[in-house]
């Protein structure tokens, strides 16, 4: 037999853990922040001593060029849907997002490189505005390390 209380007592729980993962979220999000100034710190780092990498009993520090391309808006962003149900994966991208985005234009970006190194320079999206190139390290932990 199911008693109100039982309901009640389950709904409060649930309102707590709701609370507490409110909470870790913004932890969480706080984190990210702390890790995103420090990898800027160390990339400004490697970038004034003009290493790529450098690595301690901590792990390594590569310094890696990435890329990345605005989420279009308004127009272009039609533009953009237009192309993708043209190449047929509409569906796959229609719920875009910036990491999904940014891989489809890598991975197009890199087809057009091996097959036109040259014509490549020019390699465009309909709708997406010009990539943008910045500086950022990656870090590979050295095994046993914690």
């Amino acid at each position: 037999m199911i008693f109100h209380q039982d309901i009640k007592d389950k709904i409060h729980k649930l309102r707590l853990l709701d609370e507490e993962l409110d909470a870790l979220g913004e932890e969480v999000k706080a984190k990210n922040i702390e890790k995103q100034k420090l990898k800027g710190q160390l990339t400004s780092m490697l970038l004034e001593l003009n290493e790529k990498n450098f690595t301690c009993e901590y792990g390594t520090i590569t310094k890696v060029t990435d890329y990345s391309v605005r989420l279009p808006q308004g127009e272009a962003k039609q533009k953009f849907f237009d192309f993708l149900e043209e190449q047929g994966v509409f569906k796959e991208m229609a719920t875009i997002n910036y990491n999904t985005i940014n891989a489809y234009y890598k991975e197009k970006w890199e087809l057009a490189k091996r097959e036109d190194p040259v014509g490549a320079l020019n390699f465009s999206l309909p709708g997406i505005g010009e990539c943008t190139a910045f500086e950022t390290i990656k870090m590979t932990k050295k095994r046993g390390s914690k």
